[in-house]
This record gives structure tokens, sequence and C-alpha cells, in this order.
């Protein structure tokens, strides 16, 4: 182990590093499926205060969570986090008859496949916790010897 305190240790890294977003490229199925081949997305993190802003969405004025406005709010993520294909292109805004770039990843990605690509989104900046680490987990936080049937 280093004798370096924690700051000098991250005096060390590279700065430049923490100001990249992390991509990645997700499939989309519905797309493969009527183009015949396999076609991919990529998506990008989102910031802290741009998540939670989107994600906020999700509640009505009393602050109770709403699913219909989730959905909203999950279109809005993908919209945010969507790098390529850019949903706010007009001409492909046009081309498949959106009014909105939220109209678009609806149009696009329906249904769960929208929320899955939004999840991703989530899981990159760090909101959702992945899969591969949910099922690597042994300690899930919870005492089962003291739960009482």
């Amino acid at each position: 182990m280093s004798d370096l305190t924690l700051a000098a240790r991250l005096m060390k890294l590279d700065r430049d590093k923490l100001k990249e977003i992390p991509t990645e490229k997700v499939r989309a199925d519905r797309l493969s499926k009527i183009a015949g081949e396999y076609i991919e997305i990529t998506i990008k993190a989102l910031s802290g205060n741009a998540w939670t802003n989107l994600m906020s969405g999700s509640y009505d004025k009393k602050g109770n969570f709403d699913v219909e406005r989730a959905y909203e709010a999950k279109a809005m993520i993908v919209v945010a986090g969507c790098v390529e294909p850019n949903l706010k292109d007009h001409d492909l805004m046009e081309y498949y008859g959106a009014a909105t770039p939220k109209d678009l990843a609806k149009t696009l990605f329906p249904g769960g496949e929208l929320m899955d690509i939004a999840n991703r989104i989530g899981m990159l900046s760090g909101y959702i916790e992945s899969d591969d680490e949910e099922e690597n987990s042994s300690d899930d936080g919870l005492d089962y010897e003291s739960v009482k049937n």
C-alpha cells in the first residue's frame, strides 16, 4: 500500500480523464429486426444534474411517483443520452413524422426497449446498478438470519 495520502494520490491522476464522458454501443432490437441487420446506437452518460432534472419529471406536483410520467421522463433521458442517432436531428424527425425528439425516441424505441435504453444510460451514468454488479454481489445488505417466518 502507498505511503501517500489520498489527496496526494488523487493529484497524480490525469484530470482530463475525469472530464471524459463514458459512451457505450447498444443493440437496437426493433430497428435491427426491421432492417434485417444488426443496428446499434451510441449512448452516453448523463451528468448528475441532467439525470436528476429529467427523473424529477416522474413525480406529480404532490411528489407522488407517476408511472406514465416516468415513461415520459425515460423518453427524455433517451433523447439526452443518445449520441448516434441524434434524436434532435430535424431531418430524421421529419422522416418519421415526429413532432419532437421525444416522439422520435418513442417511435424508434417503443415500449420496453425505450425503458431498457434509458436504464442503460442510467447504468453508464452511475445511477442504476448494472445487472452484472447485482449478480456478482453476494451481500445484498439483508440479514436473512434475523428474518422470522
